[in-house]
């Protein structure tokens, strides 16, 4: 990798496991270049990272262990897309 690493935000907007998952796994390979990830959870697909569907579990858990951000829009104080969207230099949106 060459210059500075980047900040990527990865927004999920789906209520679909199988895509959320997918998502999730797609940030992981993202992360592994040297950028920062930060994954902005819409309120639609807050139950999909909330379940205990194993795929979405082990990818919120390497993402968080391997130091990157993920965002759930319905915690109270956290982030809102616009400023997550302004902190980025690169967005990939995934519904």
């Amino acid at each position: 990798m060459t210059g500075r690493p980047k900040t990527i935000a990865v927004v999920i907007r789906t209520r679909d496991l199988h895509r959320v998952s997918e998502a999730l796994r797609a940030a992981i390979g993202l992360g592994l270049r040297g950028d920062h990830i930060e994954v902005f959870a819409a309120r639609e697909s807050s139950a999909a990272m909330a379940s205990d569907e194993p795929r979405i579990v082990r990818a919120i858990g390497t993402l968080r262990e391997l130091g990157h951000g993920i965002v759930d829009e319905r915690d109270i104080g956290s982030p809102d897309l616009r400023s997550v969207l302004a902190n980025a230099d690169a967005v990939e949106v995934w519904t």
